[in-house]
């Protein structure tokens, strides 16, 4: 039976592309906050002006075989990369798009085990959209 994890994330509005946003996906029980880069200020008001730069931080609690699905159906087919960390040790998995060889069951059964060696419930998740990256600025990892 697939474990529940906690997955934190974090999305700027500052770096368009890159961070993770749970709530897009509809997802129950996903709590978010956001920050004022500008000022600190943490879940101040939101007046949406050019001069506000938000940084949104989220947490929301899945199961592995959940966010294994959601990991697969976000970087198939495209260039994108996911990366979650451990929060106890640091130790992590990548997943990079387009052309994924691993089902969402060997993405759960990934997780899993990360969660097992490091002896972590909760992981921090970090995606980057690479499609608006020219080849050059492109990571060695994808073909250019």
């Amino acid at each position: 039976m697939p474990s529940e994890f906690e997955f934190e994330y974090s999305y700027s509005e500052s770096n368009p592309g890159t961070g993770w946003d749970f709530y897009n996906y509809r997802l129950p029980n996903v709590k978010v906050d956001h920050i004022d880069l500008m000022t600190k200020r943490r879940n101040g008001p939101v007046h949406g002006g050019t001069d506000q730069i938000l940084m949104f931080i989220g947490s929301t609690i899945l199961s592995s075989a959940t966010i294994a699905t959601i990991v697969k159906a976000w970087i198939e087919g495209k260039r994108r990369k996911i990366t979650i960390t451990a929060s106890s040790d640091k130790k992590r998995l990548e997943y990079e798009g387009p052309d994924i060889a691993l089902d969402s069951a060997t993405i759960a059964a990934m997780i899993e085990k990360l969660g097992e060696d490091s002896g972590c419930t909760k992981f921090h998740i970090f995606a980057e959209d690479l499609s608006s990256l020219t080849k050059d600025e492109l990571p060695p990892t994808i073909e250019k």
